[in-house]
């Protein structure tokens, strides 16, 4: 018998009544969250989110800067199209940077109808020409604007590439970075492996000011100006007398060096290391953890060799020497001005191809401190303070010879570390340029760590690590922190053994309990 239509019509009124307070709670929910500015932004350019590190950023602003975006509105060609595509992801993410900050203000230019407004920007300031996303002070006439071309890339770059500009717009005049060129270096004109390109972006949203040194600039200047900072990004052919006596001299005058480098290294580059007591390369005796202190009093080389580690390597063959580190275990807390925003970047450090690097710090050398401190001082080498910077603990990682495969030996039982980057602070030298200014250096044990196939895609912290080595060398403090790139809209970290329970339930556990609960309907239905 069929219900009569008033039951019906109840029924039908209940439903409404429920959808109806749906639809009334998710009003509510929508009304309370664009009160409070609350978003839930899955998108892998975060559209509508601004990362918190480019929100200090933009809150701290204390002059105006104008952000220019030149693309069309309505294209005319396919490569108009292009940029009006990429103008139009972007867009929303720059309204939302300017709502921040009453110092940041966000216009449009269409180039191809916005024609006397492109025009007058171009004469107010020089360097405006053609698409791209300008970054100006306001109140500047003349000031070269800061150029973000509009790649492809760019919506998944943008919160970095605006952040990084910005500082470096209100930092005033920025540090000079003279990159080492003519030597077997990584270089920008290269990729991969042997490129540069991505790191010399890095420093210049970070802040610096890169340029490329050869012998030819040598001749020009003279000597290296003694307030730059001399970055050497892993030679692997001979530097030339020349050279290595304007490094010699940039030492001694109080400058700041950082250096890349790995087994490669050339022998009389090392051997200048060594005469300042840093142990790399070919002068670094083949042990375990920090050296013997008498390798620095002997002026014998020994075989190539990397450092090797299991668990902190993508290596599952026997090449244990592709390291990949977590910043709790790799970085040194204490000296947290450098390496502060590594840690908190929730990203891991990479080292391929890494050597151990030792110093010849009395505090470190044991018994034999009192005559370490004796052959630093007979060396007439001022007084030095060193950090390690990058350590691997040696329960975990070994010093081998260079080889494709690398069986890994008896770690029980075995304490200490393994460091393999440090920085250092020399006490003035008398015969300095600068007076009351000792030499800085940072030394990281790897070349490639600095190179195009680990920098670009910003998914290792090593550009961060590199940029406040930098900082603290040309005495600018601990570096801002600039947005990472993001290219996914989440991510999850966990370990390898985490990984393979999740898959282990994914792909066994979850099938198995459907099946389960199937069989169990069936046999409730026979019964």
């Amino acid at each position: 018998m069929s219900a009569p239509w008033t039951t019906k019509l109840a029924g039908l009124g209940l439903l409404g009544g429920r959808t109806l307070l749906l639809l009334l709670v998710l009003v509510l929910v929508s009304a309370s969250a664009k009160r409070l500015d609350l978003r839930l932004d899955w998108s892998a350019n975060r559209h509508f989110t601004i990362d918190a590190e480019l929100a200090a950023i933009i809150e701290n602003l204390d002059q105006p800067i104008r952000l220019i975006g030149v693309w069309p509105e309505h294209p005319s060609n396919q490569e108009g199209e292009r940029l009006a595509t990429i103008g139009r992801l972007v867009a929303p993410a720059l309204e939302a940077m300017a709502r921040r900050s009453t110092f940041l203000r966000w216009t449009h230019v269409d180039n191809e109808l916005d024609l006397p407004l492109l025009e007058e920007l171009r004469q107010r300031h020089d360097g405006i020409h053609g698409p791209a996303l300008y970054l100006i002070p306001d109140n500047e006439a003349g000031h070269r604007p800061f150029r973000i071309p509009l790649s492809g890339i760019l919506p998944l770059l943008l919160q970095r590439e605006v952040g990084g500009a910005l500082l470096t717009l209100s930092g005033g005049e920025p540090p000079m970075v003279l990159v080492l060129q003519g030597h077997g270096e990584l270089r920008p004109s290269a990729s991969g492996e042997d490129g540069l390109r991505a790191l010399m972006r890095s420093l210049e949203l970070s802040g610096f000011r890169p340029a490329l040194f050869d012998q030819q600039s040598l001749s020009d200047f003279g000597r290296l100006p003694a307030h730059a900072v001399l970055f050497i990004a892993g030679p692997t052919s001979p530097i030339g007398a020349p050279m290595l006596a304007a490094i010699e001299q940039h030492l001694r005058d109080g400058g700041p060096v950082m250096l890349m480098a790995d087994h490669r290294i050339s022998p009389e580059l090392s051997d200048l290391l060594a005469q300042r007591g840093i142990l790399i390369g070919p002068r670094h005796p083949l042990t375990d953890g920090f050296p013997i202190p008498s390798g620095l009093l002997s002026d014998q080389r020994h075989p190539a060799h990397l450092i090797y580690s299991e668990p902190f390597s993508t290596g599952r063959d026997g090449s244990y020497h592709r390291l990949v580190l977590r910043p709790e275990v790799a970085l040194v807390e204490d000296f947290f001005r450098i390496n502060q925003n590594s840690h908190t970047s929730g990203r891991l450090l990479r080292s391929p191809t890494s050597v151990p690097v030792a110093v010849a710090d009395p505090r470190f050398a044991g018994d034999d401190g009192e005559r370490v401190s004796a052959w630093l001082r007979q060396r007439g080498l001022p007084p030095l303070r060193a950090e390690p910077l990058l350590i691997l603990p040696s329960a975990q990682s070994w010093v081998g010879p260079l080889a494709s495969r690398q069986d890994p030996p008896n770690l029980e039982n075995r304490q200490g570390s393994i460091p393999l980057a440090w920085a250092i602070t020399y006490e003035p030298d008398e015969r300095s340029a600068l007076a009351g200014q000792g030499a800085r250096l940072v030394v990281w044990g790897s070349r490639q760590a600095a190179s195009d196939t680990v920098i670009a895609g910003d998914a290792y912290a090593n550009a961060q690590l590199i940029s406040d080595s930098l900082g603290w060398l040309s005495d600018r403090g601990s570096r801002v922190s600039i947005p990472a790139a993001s290219f996914t809209p989440f991510r999850v970290e966990a370990e390898e053994g985490t990984i393979a329970i999740l898959l282990a339930i994914l792909v066994a556990l979850i099938p198995c309990c459907f099946l389960g609960g199937a069989m169990l309907a069936y046999w409730e239905r026979r019964s």
